[in-house]
């Protein structure tokens, strides 16, 4: 297998369910995952509800608890960012090092997040395109939108969720690095380090810390009140970085435990949806949102290490599969897609279709875009890399 191919063989929950095996093997890259490829959907669908629907449902007059629940639905950016760390560092259980090594793991993020990306900026331009000028164009076709600090709502230029995205590049530049230095540390010390990551989470409410959320009411009407201000100039990347590392510690400490360690699972993991949804549906405040983020760093935990049981076999079933493998396009597409619908399609039907049109043009675009364009960039990767397209003088050792 060349080097390429072990960068891309190891996209995690993806694979077939008759490659999952019912016993205690030990964890490591090859274990496929796709319990948590089925939670990224309902990630996904969370944020489209908060974008559309939350403010309907306050004027509705919904009862306190849902309401709350569903303004809270920025939660799912906080779960793509832990999920992504856990994932990449499943994804990638080799040491990144050399020339070779870095241009394979760049090539093969780009592969996975660039085509869908570029798809949706060019549907979302007669939308934005009043609104953009050189400067903003450029940083969100170069992926740094969100570059700057909290003060800057720059990142929400073109595609409103695109901010996230830039701030996975941040996240994606430092993974080496930091996967790198948390493999050679012992358990201890990597829980200790856990420890600190999720006080600091709630401390400073990182999980609602978002493009234009310093100098503004934002963190006020959430209940944040510890003083951000200096994060006014701190790059976004930076500032979330707490929840992509969670996902990667929470990694390092779980990957030698054997399958079906957690024993009584299924008690474990309704524990900590049950938690999790408590906490979103019971206040604003950015401290007690990053408490669920934590929750949900536990939840990844338990379902990786959990024997077979109800809740893996419905995340992991077939149509959630497809859905969680979606959850990408559709979480890039749901602005545009539902912008239009509001335009073309008659009130209320707009609204009410609004879900399930953009979760088939999800399900269409991650087949025929998003896939499609990833085998033929990694393919051709492979065949540049290959010794018989080399020149002869690097093919005889000259």
């Amino acid at each position: 297998m060349s080097k390429i191919q072990e960068f891309q063989s190891a996209e995690p929950g993806i694979a077939s369910p008759e490659s999952e095996s019912s016993g205690k093997t030990p964890i490591g890259g090859s274990r496929t995952i796709p319990a948590l490829t089925g939670i990224r959907f309902f990630a996904a669908v969370y944020v489209f509800v908060f974008h559309s629907g939350a403010s309907a449902l306050d004027r509705a007059g919904a009862p306190r608890l849902i309401a709350t629940f569903l303004h809270n639905g920025f939660f799912g950016v906080s779960a793509f960012f832990v999920l992504s760390g856990f994932i990449l560092a499943h994804a990638h259980p080799k040491t990144i090092s050399g020339s070779t090594d870095y241009l394979n793991y760049a090539i093969s993020r780009f592969a996975r997040i660039y085509p869908t990306y570029l798809f949706a900026l060019i549907l979302a331009l007669p939308l934005s395109i009043e609104s953009l000028n050189p400067r903003k164009a450029l940083a969100v076709l170069f992926m740094i939108q969100s570059w700057g600090g909290a003060s800057s709502d720059t990142g929400y230029s073109w595609i409103v969720q695109a901010w996230t995205l830039s701030v996975e590049l941040g996240f994606y530049i430092l993974f080496p690095f930091l996967a790198t230095c948390l493999r050679r540390l012992r358990k201890r010390t990597l829980i200790c380090i856990l420890l600190i990551d999720s006080v600091l989470l709630v401390t400073f409410g990182i999980s609602v810390i978002h493009p234009g959320s310093v100098d503004s009411d934002t963190l006020k009407s959430i209940g944040n009140t510890s003083g951000l201000n200096w994060l006014a100039y701190f790059p976004l990347p930076l500032a979330r970085l707490p929840e992509f590392i969670l996902g990667m510690l929470i990694h390092c400490i779980v990957r030698d435990v054997p399958r079906g360690w957690a024993q009584n699972s299924k008690a474990a993991i309704f524990c900590m949806i049950a938690l999790a949804v408590s906490v979103l549906s019971s206040t604003t405040s950015g401290h007690v949102i990053s408490i669920a983020t934590i929750l949900f760093g536990g939840l990844i935990a338990i379902l990786y290490t959990s024997e077979a049981n109800v809740f893996t076999a419905f995340l992991g079933s077939r149509p959630l599969r497809v859905l969680g493998s979606a959850s990408y396009a559709f979480y890039l597409l749901q602005g545009p897609l539902h912008a239009y619908m509001l335009m073309f399609v008659a009130s209320p039907y707009g609204r009410l279709f609004a879900l399930p049109v953009i979760i088939l043009a999800s399900v269409v675009a991650w087949h025929f875009v998003e896939e499609p364009c990833r085998k033929y960039i990694v393919r051709f990767r492979r065949k540049s890399d290959s010794p018989d397209r080399k020149p002869k003088w690097i093919r005889s050792g000259a």
